[in-house]
């Protein structure tokens, strides 16, 4: 299952315009955010282990850009979303 896996990969067009010289590419800083999965275990008080706390920081810190890629994102505060929304282009 493995080898059929790589195998799609080497073929994939993806990977083929990455090897592309003339590929336009705007490389920068990138911060991974995430819940610590003791999340589950914990009240939901306890927001040390909550993505919010941490996203906060890094929202506070941009200076420019702020680009979220999520496929599953939930906000379930969505008061942040908006005040950041609120304070330049979407």
């Amino acid at each position: 299952m493995l080898r059929r896996r790589v195998e799609r990969g080497e073929r994939s067009p993806f990977r083929g315009k990455l090897r592309e010289p003339r590929g336009s590419y705007s490389w920068g800083r990138a911060t991974i955010l995430s819940d610590h999965p003791d999340k589950v275990l914990t009240s939901a008080a306890k927001t040390e282990t909550h993505l919010a706390p941490k996203l906060r920081q890094v929202v506070d810190a941009s200076k420019r850009e702020l680009f979220l890629v999520s496929p599953y994102f939930v906000p379930g505060n969505h008061l942040l979303l908006e005040e950041i929304r609120g304070q330049g282009e979407t």
